[in-house]
């Protein structure tokens, strides 16, 4: 099985799945057997489009050059971070807008924005296609190298308890990350008045306020407003929440907080009876350059996230 990519019969004139995708980049890639893996000519030579597009892909995949060439390192990377990675592939790479579609939801799966919306260097950093000429290393390299397999049945929530267990101890027996996933989380322990570290669900913030004598903290708990007093406080929050609950901070700091900006990210989750269909197409995921969920992926089963955990160099 190999990652497939899927092209739609509105965009590029007829439904085809091409499998063995040699050059899928990004941060979504799942192992898989490489055995299946078709060589770029004869990737692309499956592609519908032009042969003229097919062309450009094919240099760009097989034979990238330094599109910015005569620029300094330092100069390429500030023009890689004000350049949409669309806008580099058409502008610098050579791609028409006919090649260029191939890569306009590629970055959808992390970012929630499309190539014409994201910083070619955020491009150059997922390991997209098109920067291996350029002799600029992406910034966190190491990451691309490890493998994605690792997912918890209940998302982040299981994040949240290894947290409150390492915090609580005595709220959850066990102590891996496996464990957690079926441990019996006692609410009773949380907020206990003994304890050093009380966690009270239920309780939004909704006011901070600083004095000399600490930080009185207000909460809304069981639809009534309380106020409690703290020698200090730790805002682990989503920033543009901080200004509306600290309203005497200095004017430049909340409008400094208010710039963080949240794009939807939705993963939509789906069981099948029956897995054989992605072995009969040879696909293990599949992107999709113009769909609105643009990668689908068949999750690694239990065990094999074991394997491929073990079979990893430590």
């Amino acid at each position: 099985m190999s990652p497939g990519v899927f092209f739609d019969r509105e965009t590029f004139g007829e439904d085809r799945l091409v499998s063995g995708n040699p050059v899928a980049g990004g941060f979504a890639g799942t192992p898989g057997g490489g055995e299946n893996t078709r060589s770029i000519d004869e990737f692309v030579g499956l592609i519908p489009m032009s042969p003229e597009a097919k062309g450009q892909l094919r240099t760009l995949f097989a034979t990238p050059e330094d599109y910015l060439n005569g620029k300094s390192k330092e100069e390429k990377i500030a023009y890689l971070k004000r350049t949409s990675y669309r806008d580099y592939l058409i502008k610098n790479a050579g791609l028409g807008k006919e090649a260029a579609q191939y890569f306009q939801q590629r970055s959808c799966d992390f970012m929630a924005l499309g190539a014409d919306a994201i910083p070619s260097f955020d491009a150059l950093s997922a390991g997209y296609p098109g920067f291996a000429g350029l002799g600029v290393a992406p910034e966190n390299e190491a990451e691309l190298n490890e493998p994605y397999i690792y997912h918890f049945p209940d998302g982040n929530a299981s994040i949240a308890r290894l947290l409150v267990r390492r915090l609580i101890p005595d709220a959850a027996p066990g102590h891996t990350m496996n464990d957690i996933v079926l441990a019996d989380l006692d609410y009773s322990k949380l907020d206990l008045p003994n304890s050093f570290i009380r966690l009270r669900l239920n309780s939004t913030a909704v006011s901070l306020r600083q004095d000399h004598e600490g930080v009185e903290v207000g909460y809304a708990a069981n639809g009534k407003l309380r106020r409690i007093m703290a020698r200090r406080s730790i805002l682990a929050c989503y920033n543009m929440i901080i200004p509306v609950l600290m309203p005497d901070l200095p004017k430049e700091q909340k409008a400094a907080l208010r710039l963080g900006v949240k794009a939807p990210l939705v993963y939509a989750n789906v069981a099948i009876r029956n897995w054989r269909p992605f072995i009969k197409l040879g696909v293990h995921e599949v992107y999709c350059p113009s769909a609105f969920f643009s990668p689908g992926q068949a999750r690694l089963p239990r065990n094999a996230w074991r394997l491929s955990e073990s079979a990893q160099p430590r």
